[in-house]
């Protein structure tokens, strides 16, 4: 479902999550903080269009190459095991 008021495209949350502007949660959260403008129209939520995405592009940022190796490193030692002073100890005599 869709409408227009003074010039502005609105599209109900439904549409909005299979147009890939996120889930159903987080665009309501969006209408909940004010960043994107909405109206009730009967048991519908309209969105616009247009805040939509603006929230969507500035989310989508280059990731430089640093920040993507810190990301990845972030992410291997958060999967690691939690290691006893002995498991310490023995993967630094490997490591030399």
């Amino acid at each position: 479902m869709s409408a227009n008021a003074n010039n502005v495209s609105y599209i109900c949350v439904k549409d909005a999550v299979e147009r890939g502007f996120g889930s159903r949660v987080t665009i309501m959260r969006w209408v909940k903080d004010a960043s994107v403008r909405s109206f009730r129209r009967g048991s519908f939520r309209m969105v616009c269009v247009e805040d939509l995405e603006a929230r969507v592009a500035s989310r989508e940022r280059v990731v430089t190459e640093d920040e993507l190796v810190r990301r990845l490193a972030r992410q291997i030692a958060n999967a690691a095991p939690v290691l006893s002073p002995e498991g310490r100890e023995h993967l630094a005599r490997l490591l030399r």
